[in-house]
């Protein structure tokens, strides 16, 4: 309890993807501090593959993607042959030394979105505008999609396709349904300006910050109850507690933040914190952007689902 007592071991844990196996597994493997060259990790269980950890980090083969969609490109030739570049996109791309040649690209894509289950995730991708390295891409989604791809059969599936929602096009269940309704004629196709519009920041107008009255913003002052004394001790932002000692802080990015975390003087961690940011993406479609989230820092696998009376 005074801190003096044997250094408790430090253990580091880590998954191994074992995809060079048949059948692929995941093992879940321990390690004792710090790793010498004759430290031996320690197998602590092995999962099937479809239920593998981090399985929203991976991407759907992008090759097999690239294959299905890329009959649909021609279809926006003459979008993109009608694009007047401004003089900020001008300007723009000069000073990267580039010159105005417009290209579409498929990106895009929020993991584990509604409808995934485990061992076959699905994904949002778009289609965006691009115009050289300078300003790289600047019109997003004149064409959406929905991916599913199933891990064990290598299967990738293309539907829940909307071009330049809003125009009032149908959702198309396959690309050839889209070139089907384009031959025909029935496909309804919008344009893009050509202006370069940079930062967020130099086109919006934020509304002024809110501010709870001060008779509002009073807290009643906490109670400490330490019966035997206090067994910590607090200078400035120097914690000391029990052995361990450490500098606590409030970053404005990452929340929370401690540094130089020692045990009986022996550093441990030179900085700790945790982060968590999501960017809520919209569209003019309504059928599923509504739902795509997406979380920063890793945040995506450490979400749950949420539970009545359980999480408040």
């Amino acid at each position: 309890m005074a801190g003096t007592g044997p250094m408790p071991k430090r253990i580091a844990s880590f998954w191994w993807l074992r995809a060079n196996l048949s059948p692929r597994v995941a093992e879940l493997h321990t390690v004792e501090l710090p790793i010498t060259a004759s430290t031996t990790p320690t197998l602590v269980r092995s999962v099937p593959w479809e239920r593998r950890p981090f399985v929203t980090w991976e991407d759907p083969p992008l090759n097999k993607r690239n294959e299905i969609l890329n009959p649909l490109l021609p279809i926006f030739d003459d979008m993109l042959s009608k694009i007047v570049p401004s003089p900020t996109m001008l300007a723009k791309l000069e000073a990267a030394g580039q010159t105005f040649s417009p290209t579409v690209r498929f990106g895009g894509g929020g993991h584990n979105v509604p409808g995934s289950v485990p061992g076959r995730l699905m994904y949002f991708g778009r289609l965006d505008v691009r115009a050289g390295a300078g300003p790289h891409y600047y019109k997003e989604g004149p064409l959406q999609y929905t991916m599913a791809y199933t891990w064990e059969t290598d299967e990738l599936e293309v539907f829940d396709i909307v071009i330049c929602p809003g125009a009032g096009n149908p959702v198309f269940n396959t690309v050839q349904e889209v070139l089907d309704s384009y031959n025909a004629g029935t496909l309804i196709l919008c344009e893009v300006d050509g202006e370069f519009y940079g930062d967020t920041k130099a086109h919006m107008d934020p509304e002024e910050p809110y501010h709870i009255p001060e008779s509002m913003a009073a807290r009643v002052e906490p109670r400490v109850i330490m019966p035997e004394g206090k067994r910590f001790a607090v200078s400035g932002r120097t914690v000391s507690w029990m052995g361990w000692d450490f500098h606590a802080d409030i970053n404005g990015i990452q929340g929370m933040h401690i540094s130089n975390l020692r045990f009986q003087g022996e550093r441990l961690a030179y900085e700790l914190h945790a982060v968590e940011f999501s960017a809520v993406y919209s569209g003019a479609s309504t059928r599923k952007d509504i739902y795509y989230v997406r979380p920063t820092g890793g945040a995506a696998p450490a979400t749950c689902k949420l539970h009545p009376r359980l999480h408040n």
